[in-house]
């Protein structure tokens, strides 16, 4: 690969068309390397050469007459890359035990030790965590767990403000965002639970996707939208703490309900 990361996210952040846009923030962001193989073919004729360009793939040929001066890229030095693509086994630091892997996870839950770890890269970093009592004192179990990254953020020399940030995958991104205003404005209270041994799901969301999820909720909060993105880009935004903790929802048919503001998603649209 010739281009460097940072111009490959700018090409993709580029707004199709005259689409007009206030202010955005792309979530769940990845960065991949896709090779595609093709076969090349040197054809001589008359005294000339050219290459033959041919999908290995679909068979189709992508290029009859290609110069010969295109295959010299091919042979320059590779010695430049310097990760070699690999496996990274996902099994707990601490105990070894395997992940429940679920394919777009960031952060993964130890069923063994029940620590949580999340993976930069190649390395898995151990985080701390809580999980939510139920305010009304209901048995856990009867309950499903999902997890949010709580966000204490100060905007200028205001108080901070705390911020709910779903961390898990759903179809419907505009629910997560209704979601995490509903959980912002009741402000639910959050403890250690006294049964441990609850098995909780992995999550989607990173802490950098956390902040960028709360920046949305603080510029939404008041209808001088401009003014407070004005207020993002000068910086004035910074992040006090950051705790990841796992709700309770009521299992009510097809959907799952938050106890203190009533919120429901739908179960099928869980990913």
């Amino acid at each position: 690969p010739t281009v460097p990361p940072a111009d490959a996210f700018a090409q993709a952040m580029k707004t199709a068309g005259s689409q007009r846009l206030l202010y955005r923030r792309v979530l769940g962001q990845f960065l991949s390397i896709i090779y595609f193989p093709y076969w090349v073919v040197q054809v001589d004729r008359a005294g000339e050469s050219c290459l033959t360009l041919v999908d290995a793939v679909s068979e189709k040929v992508i290029d009859l007459e290609a110069p010969p001066g295109w295959g010299g890229e091919l042979k320059e030095d590779s010695g430049s890359l310097e990760v070699v693509a690999g496996f990274r086994p996902l099994v707990c630091p601490n105990c070894g035990w395997n992940f429940a892997i679920r394919p777009a996870d960031c952060v993964f839950f130890c069923s063994s030790c029940r620590r949580v770890w999340q993976i930069h890269g190649r390395d898995l970093s151990e985080i701390s965590y809580q999980v939510a009592t139920d305010p009304g004192g209901r048995n856990a179990k009867r309950f499903r767990y999902l997890p949010f990254w709580v966000v204490d953020a100060r905007v200028q020399a205001h108080s901070p403000s705390r911020y709910y940030i779903p961390a898990f995958r759903y179809s419907r991104l505009k629910a997560l965002k209704n979601l995490a205003e509903a959980l912002t404005g009741k402000q639910p209270p959050f403890g250690p639970l006294a049964e441990p041994s609850l098995d909780l799901e992995g999550c989607f969301y990173d802490q950098e996707d956390a902040v960028k999820f709360a920046q949305m909720i603080y510029i939404g909060a008041d209808s001088d939208h401009l003014g407070r993105i004005e207020t993002l880009d000068k910086e004035q935004f910074s992040v006090t703490g950051m705790t990841l903790v796992w709700f309770p929802f009521e299992e009510k048919g097809l959907s799952l309900i938050h106890p203190e503001s009533g919120f429901a998603l739908s179960r099928s649209l869980l990913r």
